[in-house]
């Protein structure tokens, strides 16, 4: 790692904010989004990659046993709010909540630990996100958590938002925590 990137760790234990310099000049820009480091140390198994119009919110997704995904994630165009949820019942930071802005001109990537709820708001057109995970995904591993559970009042950029129905119909915390 170089003096200019800066790792932060969040309230959230295992995730972490990487942040790097965009380089900018009359071709356009260039970043760095990924290096493997002694934060971001995990073989990528699969990259997904999703645009969303204005008001989409996607998740609050996450996976359990071991197809649990650890999650390396940035905005690649547009603008998202990305959120984390720590639904892990036996962690020091349980039910934490960190919301981080990301986008393509601020320089920023989330390394999310397994088993962290995540989703993103897309708070501009046509808002491109990348993935890397270090599992690849299994649909029975899968879980989601409502992205309008009351743990999460007040977080979101945008009240008036459009979610799939499979999100819609995502249990709030406390049912999750009872089916599991």
């Amino acid at each position: 790692m170089t003096d200019s990137e800066i790792v932060s760790e969040t309230r959230i234990a295992g995730c972490f904010i990487f942040s790097s310099p965009i380089h900018d000049d009359h071709r356009g820009s260039f970043w760095e989004w990924f290096k493997k480091n002694f934060v971001f140390d995990f073989e990528i198994k699969q990259a997904n990659f999703s645009v969303s119009n204005f008001g989409v919110l996607r998740g609050m997704h996450f996976s359990i046993g071991r197809s649990s995904q650890a999650k390396v994630v940035t905005c690649v165009g547009g603008e998202i709010q990305d959120v984390l949820v720590d639904v892990r019942p036996h962690s020091r930071t349980f039910r934490e909540v960190v919301s981080v802005d990301l986008s393509p001109t601020i320089g920023r990537s989330l390394l999310i630990a397994p088993g962290v709820a995540h989703g993103f708001l897309a708070t501009k057109e046509g808002s491109g996100v990348v993935y890397l995970t270090s599992e690849k995904y299994e649909p029975g591993a899968e879980r989601s958590l409502n992205a309008l559970d009351p743990l999460l009042e007040g977080v979101w950029h945008l009240k008036k938002v459009t979610r799939s129905k499979k999100d819609e119909e995502a249990p709030l915390l406390e049912d999750l925590l009872l089916r599991e």
